[in-house]
């Protein structure tokens, strides 16, 4: 039934790796082809225009246009990184500065919603990977 009548604010349908290579290609060129989005662009999506405490998500937030800061929620990544949690510890986000786009989604909700403490660790390890494959190169 979600499905079927495609609700704007949830029941969206994909993989990770497409999710991921949309936060790619809005950020930065892939293919050949240029990034979807402008740096202006970039720059007001990633701009925080609210902070505090949410009180449906229960947990501290910074808001962009749109998008979660996501830099306030992983601080190992770059300022100027944006993206959005989804229910049930889905996560899906760019981090233009280190040139990564990242997303999970998971076949289970976990519960309390949003407690996934492996975003971090994967992020973490990420980005040691890319940083240490651009040393390489």
């Amino acid at each position: 039934m979600v499905r079927s009548r495609g609700p704007a604010s949830l029941g969206g349908i994909g993989t990770a790796h497409a999710l991921a290579a949309l936060y790619a290609a809005a950020t930065g060129p892939v293919d050949g082809r240029p990034a979807l989005l402008r740096p202006d662009t970039l720059a007001a999506f990633s701009q925080i225009q609210t902070a505090g405490f949410d009180l449906v998500l229960r947990q501290h937030k910074a808001w962009a246009v749109g998008f979660h800061a996501s830099s306030e929620v992983y601080p190992m990544l770059a300022a100027g990184s944006f993206g959005h949690s989804g229910a049930g510890g889905q996560q899906a986000l760019a981090d233009p500065r280190n040139e990564l786009s990242y997303a999970v989604l998971r076949r289970r909700f976990l519960v309390p919603s949003q407690a996934d403490s492996d975003h971090g660790r994967l992020l973490t390890a990420l980005l040691r990977s890319v940083r240490e494959s651009g040393a390489a190169a």
